[in-house]
């Protein structure tokens, strides 16, 4: 064993025998790890660290410490590694995620099509059991109580272990497990992890997975020094408590004696509102897992929380006070014993606490059944090292217990109050915070007493009560909001199939059915939290004739504002999930027995994006309904139809007398233009000019398993891997960052950034509403939401601590699959780069950690950072034209009131010279250009759009061609069919051949690969029929309105000259190219504008019309060619065009009839992209403005379908308008076109760029 190495230390060397431990590296690898014990620490003083070290910056370290930083390592992670999480699944029957899985009562090839209301997410409706609403008490919190944490005490006598279970799939005996609870903590904390003591379970473990473990540590935090408690000196725990995660189970009482009130003081005492229980008077004893008396327990493999008990559990803490939460894993060993959804490994977030990065959660530093770990939680102020430093500010401090206050240092504006934790596990945070593992904590600081009483100046003195110094819960609430689904028996159930997002049917308050809650006629406090899934909320308060009820916006995301805002409607703004909000209600005004109710109005589809706001009457009336179906008159429930069950009134507020006084604040002295509450500390101008700029893209990408990706600081979009750095801030760097998030698409992503909470500088471009204006938060919503917006810029400070934090969508799901990120706290100098942890059975290991180019520098400096770029070039070279202001002007549609000038532009490829050979051997020079390759790595090679459902392609439907060395392509087969016109044609013009051989679509061994191109020969001749037509009708751009001076197809359909798809051809000079008419259509329900062009078709009659080659190899591509749908106008445009309906039904614009423009299927280059089309078109029944007015997605084509407001037809549409008859799913087209995409607009992009101007 190497001696220990100092670093800048000006003491000499520790011997080894101080630092007792080890853990393995894999077989035959040693990393000594450092178990420091307090008394080590005395005296290390003035060594100062490069690292995330722990113990106060001032221990040694050891040369073989692989928790250090390592490189550093600048670019992207190689392919093919394997998950970073695998360890989770040791054991498993599939050793991969899928093993949480297998036992789901829904499988994966049994997911239930809904329809419209996709809710519960591809489930049956939720069965009630007989349930009403509002016929159960709503559960309190209950408290875990802390206790105080001397480290210098000795083991208990007769201390027990976490006591194991009987198998891999069972828990710990309930009694055993709350007489372990209840003992003393035991081993002791420490600075590093504790990989001296071992897993209590170890002999469990290597019965089930078959192997021996290699000495399994205790605690599951990583070791070493990189990963050991921050500054444990400066913030050394004095208050600690211990729970356990584990399946459901009754209520023993455990922490009855823990709770501050002790169901003896105030409402909680003898003859108060809350003395009483859903078990009894003055006791949690008793207390069932189940979300109503007439529902079914809830089984131990169905819903795990913490203890395994209800009610839901809340840690009261105070600022100044460091603690511990010694987190034990008591879960089942066999990671399928969970009902098919949730898996057994666990790593708690503190959201959004002011912790070291080693006790925030991070979501690859978990841990497994048997072990524990604890979290340091210290408590403190941010800007403690900066601002205060000497703790003479007096609104800087917490509450002593005798109604005063202990100063602290730090920055009083950055005082929280309302918080939660829940578990983070890397693909599974989702599964494992619906299943139970969510708790709530209130902060209480100098400003924040939880005593209304107290009047000293500083306390604000917000509802709570006044018979406890601190911490009074009598009329300060905390409200948990979840809606759940469960299966046929009544146990919890979650789809973890769709990666969109799950939102379920029923709606909870603290895990119960549409309780009811007692309240005084006073004021009340209401801590609100969305902790569900993938559902935001729209709330709304009312009486019982459905009047609006005001109340005051205090706190956003735990942290009290400015200003109270006062909501005079009785609606809240949206609340996304993990946003919160607190709020003060005056229920004084009310008589004992009035009813009030809080009101869900935003209506879900699905779980990718919120839909629409309700109105609030016709919510209340029961005009807005949703219906229970039985589609098979079974007398079983198959789905929901017409509404969302989850919207409706949801929990009902019973008024009783008060005969006390109210000593609470009146929160309308604090509106804006009154008192403060707590100032924001705003960057000043010179701050926000002289920060690192980030910019963060939340976007899509169509793959099955992480479809939600993110782009950094212009970068591609990436999906998560732990051990990839994003971006990487500096500690206590002097300054702040600016952080911009922007929404590519219509979906709903309500972005967390942990550790440090922001100032939003503007929303949308402009001043934020000012429930935010005067907040700092934690959580920043994106989407379609009125109050929501495209585009979030913040300020942000990093203090204090440094290690790795991450950034994500608390859409869960979408979180997991797989848009989150893991960024970095910075020590000043540091220029190395912190390890990843890799957790398994046997312990912790590390790999290198990767960074992206642009961690350290971000894009660029100042408060705006460089122009957002909508346009994506898909072809490298393609020159595009006719569309120089489509990124910085409106971009419209067929209703604008402007008309856009935007549905038509060109497109211009450069021309390469090659050879064909036909079946006879005779060689013809041919002109052509390349587009799409069904190779990604080719495709970024070459500068081509990667089509990936090329190589899908049918033989029959190619034609072969080579490539030699110097990149000359030689083509064989029959050169494309001629190009006829309809209205005349040149003499001597061969017949077409439906048997001709010609295919763009060609089979290559390029490189040692078989691929299929898109190689497009564009001429192969001096015929005017040997190549695609010129259309010499087209009189300049803009084409404004649309199709009246550049159409489509041209001045006369299929006209010989006034009709084509090709502007300019030149094959002479030095600079042969093509120019073809570029095409707009909406895509993804309006998100993206693919333009694309038009290169040939099938079959004979639209080539015609279209001057392109007809190509008869196209009837044979099947699902290779997907739908694009194009619209019939209300009546032809011209008297030459195909004789559709005059109806007067449809939208004029830019379409091939003179319609709306198309809507394809996906468009970007992927590995489902294909540039094949296969056409439908679309009539609408009704008149389209009385609809949706211009349709800008297939998912909406199909869904106005469904309700029979249009129909789609194939190919010819005159003849086949009222049958009806497109199949999506059955693509076997009468006609499909080439149709590439050389150009996306993201619509969420384009509109961020702009956002604000117009103001």
């Amino acid at each position: 064993m190497k001696t220990l190495q100092k670093k800048h230390c000006l003491f000499p060397s520790l011997p080894i025998n101080l630092f007792p431990g080890s853990l393995r590296w894999g077989a035959g690898q040693l990393v000594v790890i450092l178990l420091v014990g307090l008394s080590a620490l005395t005296g290390l003083s003035g060594c100062k660290w490069e690292i995330n070290s722990g113990s106060d910056d001032s221990a040694e370290t050891v040369e073989e410490d692989a928790s250090l930083p390592t490189g550093p390592q600048f670019g992207d992670l190689p392919e093919g590694l394997l998950p970073a999480n695998r360890g989770a699944f040791e054991g498993g029957e599939t050793g991969t995620g899928e093993d949480a899985s297998i036992n789901n009562v829904l499988s994966k090839g049994k997911q239930q099509d809904n329809g419209y209301f996709n809710i519960p997410t591809n489930g049956a409706p939720s069965p009630l059991f007989g349930a009403e609403p509002f016929s159960q008490p709503m559960l309190r919190f209950e408290e875990f109580g802390l206790e105080p944490l001397m480290l210098d005490k000795n083991k208990p006598a007769n201390w027990l272990p976490l006591p194991p279970p009987a198998d891999s799939q069972s828990l710990p005996d309930g009694g055993r497990l709350d007489h372990f609870l209840s003992q003393d903590i035991w081993p002791l904390p420490t600075v590093a992890a504790n990989t001296r003591d071992l897993n209590p379970w170890q002999i469990q473990i290597q019965n089930y997975l078959g192997r021996v473990l290699d000495k399994p540590p205790a605690e599951g935090r990583p070791p070493g020094l990189g990963w050991s408690h921050q500054r444990w000196s400066d913030f050394t725990p004095t208050r600690y408590f211990q729970t356990a995660t584990t399946g459901a189970r009754v209520n023993s009482g455990l922490r009855d004696a823990k709770q501050d009130h002790q169901y003896r003081q105030g409402e909680f005492a003898p003859g108060g509102l809350y003395h009483n229980t859903l078990s009894g008077a003055g006791t949690s004893a008793g207390i069932e897992v189940r979300f109503h008396p007439d529902m079914p327990v809830q089984e131990q493999n169905a819903l795990w929380t913490f203890d395994g008990t209800f009610p839901p559990k809340l840690l009261k803490v105070r600022y100044g006070e460091p603690l511990i939460m010694r987190h034990y894993n008591a879960l089942p060993v066999d990671v399928s014993a969970n009902r098919g959804f949730g898996v057994h490994t666990l790593s708690t977030h503190e959201h959004n606490g002011h912790n070291p990065a080693e006790s925030d959660g991070y979501t690859n530093a978990f841990f497994f059944p048997g072990q524990f770990f604890d979290y340091r939680w210290p408590m403190a102020l941010a800007g403690h090292d900066s601002i205060n430093t000497g703790a003479d500010e007096p609104r800087a401090g917490r509450p002593d217990g005798s109604g005063g206050i202990v100063n602290i240092p730090g920055d009083w504006r950055e005082t929280m109050s309302t918080h939660w934790f829940h578990d983070h596990m890397l693909d599974f945070t989702a599964q494992n915070v619906y299943k139970g593992s969510v708790a709530m904590m209130n902060y209480y600081s100098a400003l924040d007493r939880g005593n209304e009483a107290l009047d000293d100046g500083v306390n604000l003195r917000l509802p709570s009560g006044s018979a406890l110094d601190w911490g009074n819960r009598d009329y300060d609430v905390n409200l948990l909001l979840a809606e759940k689904a469960w299966d046929s028996e009544g146990q919890l159930w979650f789809n973890p199939f769709n990666v969109k997002g799950f939102v379920g049917d029923v709606m909870t308050v603290n895990w119960l059915y549409k309780p009811y809650f007692d309240v005084r006629a006073r004021q009340y406090r209401f801590r609100i939290l969305n902790g569900s899934v993938s559902r935001y909320f729209k709330l709304a308060l009312v009486n019982e004739a459905g009047d609006p009820v005001p109340f005051y916006l205090i706190a956003n995301d735990g942290n009290i504002m400015e200003h109270t805002v006062y909501f005079e409607n009785g609606e809240l703004p949206t609340l996304g999930i993990a946003e919160r909000y607190d709020i003060i209600v005056d229920f004084s005004a009310f008589k004992a027995g009035d009813k009030l109710y809080l009101v869900n109005m935003l209506q879900h589809k699905n779980g990718q994006v919120t839909d629409k706001v309700i109105p609030l009457a016709d919510v209340l009336s029961g005009d807005y309904y949703a219906l229970a179906y039985d589609d098979e008159d079974d007398g079983q429930i198959d789905r929901w139809m017409h509404g969302d069950p989850v919207v409706g009134k949801f929990l009902e507020f019973r008024v009783h007398g008060y005969q006390g006084e109210d000593k609470s604040m009146n929160p309308a002295d604090f509106v804006a233009g009154k008192k403060t509450l707590i100032p924001l500390n705003r960057p000043d101008e010179s701050e926000l000019a002289n920060a690192l700029h980030r910019t963060f893209e939340f976007e899509r990408q169509p793959t099955d398993d992480k479809p939600w990706v993110i782009e950094t600081d212009g970068g591609k979009g990436l999906t998560m891997d732990p051990r990839r750095l994003s971006a990487a801030p500096g500690k206590n760097s002097g300054g702040v960052e600016v952080w911009r998030l922007v929404n590519s698409g219509s979906w709903s992503h309500p972005v967390h950034i942990h550790f440090e909470e922001g100032i939003i500088l503007r929303r949308d471009g402009v001043e934020p509403p000012e429930w935010e204006k005067w907040a700092r938060k934690d959580v920043y919503r994106l989407g379609p939401q009125p109050d929501s917006g495209s585009i979030v810029e913040i300020a942000l400070r990093f203090r204090e601590f440094a290690g790795t934090y991450m950034e994500h969508c608390h859409n869960t799901q979408h979180e997991d699959h797989a848009m989150l990120l893991r960024w970095d706290v910075e020590n000043p100098g540091q220029t190395k780069l912190m390890p990843t942890p890799i957790p398994t059975w046997d312990g912790v290991g590390y790999v290198d950690t990767v960074a992206l180019p642009t961690a350290r520098i971000g894009d660029g400096t100042g408060q705006f950072g460089p122009a957002l770029e909508p346009v994506s070039v898909w072809v490298e070279g393609t020159k595009i034209g006719e569309l120089d202001n489509i990124r910085d002007h409106a971009i419209g549609d067929a209703l604008s009131a402007v008309p856009p000038d935007n549905e038509r532009g060109t497109a211009t490829f450069a021309l390469k010279q090659g050879v064909n050979i036909d079946d006879q051997g005779v060689e013809t020079q041919v002109w052509y250009f390349l587009h799409d390759v069904s190779d990604k790595a080719l495709a970024d090679e070459l500068g081509l759009a990667w089509a990936g459902a090329l190589a899908q392609t049918p033989l029959a439907a190619t034609a072969p061609a080579s490539v030699s060395a110097e990149g000359e392509w030689t083509f064989y087969g029959d050169l494309p069919n001629p190009v006829w016109a309809n209205d005349e044609n040149p003499e001597g013009i061969p017949e077409v051949d439906d048997n001709n051989s010609y295919s763009p679509l060609r089979r290559v061994n390029y490189g040692g690969k078989e691929v299929v191109f898109n190689a497009v020969i564009i001429k192969w001749g001096d015929k005017p029929w040997q190549q695609n037509r010129i259309d010499k009708s087209c009189r300049g751009f803009p084409d404004l309105p649309a199709n009246s001076r550049c159409l489509y197809n041209g001045e006369i359909w299929g006209g010989l000259n006034a009709s084509g798809h090709v502007l300019a051809l030149e094959t002479e000079g030095d600079n042969p190219h093509v120019t073809f008419k570029l095409h707009k259509s909406w895509a993804g329900e309006g998100d993206y504008l693919p333009y694309y062009i038009v290169l040939d078709t099938y079959p004979f009659g639209p080539a015609k019309a279209m001057g392109v080659p007809y190509v008869p190899k196209h009837q044979f591509l099947g699902a290779v060619a997907v739908p694009l749908i194009q619209f019939i106008p209300p009546a032809p445009i011209r008297d030459t065009y195909p004789p559709t309906p005059s109806d007067g039904m449809g939208i004029l614009g830019g379409g091939p009839f003179g319609s709306q423009v198309g809507v394809p299927s996906y468009f970007m280059p992927e590995d489902d992209y294909s540039p094949m089309w296969h056409i439908g078109f679309a009539h609408w029944l009704t008149p389209a403005i009385d609809s949706v007015g211009v349709v800008k997605g297939l998912e909406q084509v199909k869904e106005l379908r469904a309700k029979g407001e249009l129909e789609v037809v194939e190919f010819p549409p005159p003849p086949n308008i009222g049958l009806n008859n497109y199949d999506f799913e059955n693509l076997n087209s009468p006609h499909v076109v080439n149709c590439p995409v050389p150009m996306t607009v993201d619509k969420l992009i384009h509109d961020a760029r702009n956002a604000g101007k117009g103001e």
